[in-house]
């Protein structure tokens, strides 16, 4: 094999690492502004920041999802 050529088991951890990453990556962002920033709580009724919160986190859902499918087709 030569030096510098990468192979397909190269190829699938690279898919399997960047997966991790970005899902560890979300769900890390996630939870720090969820939690410590007190944006995932409602206390009483809903306030801008928590929607503006969940709806920022389901983006982040979706184009992570997407990612994940461009990502595995190839």
């Amino acid at each position: 094999m030569e030096p510098g050529k990468e192979t397909d088991l190269d190829k699938y951890f690279r898919k399997i690492l960047f997966s991790i990453f970005f899902g560890l990556l979300w769900l890390i962002g996630g939870i720090t502004a969820g939690i410590y920033y007190q944006m995932g709580f409602f206390n009483g009724q809903p306030v801008l920041y928590n929607i503006i919160f969940y709806t920022v986190l389901l983006t982040g859902l979706v184009f992570l999802i997407r990612y994940y499918i461009r990502l595995w087709e190839k």
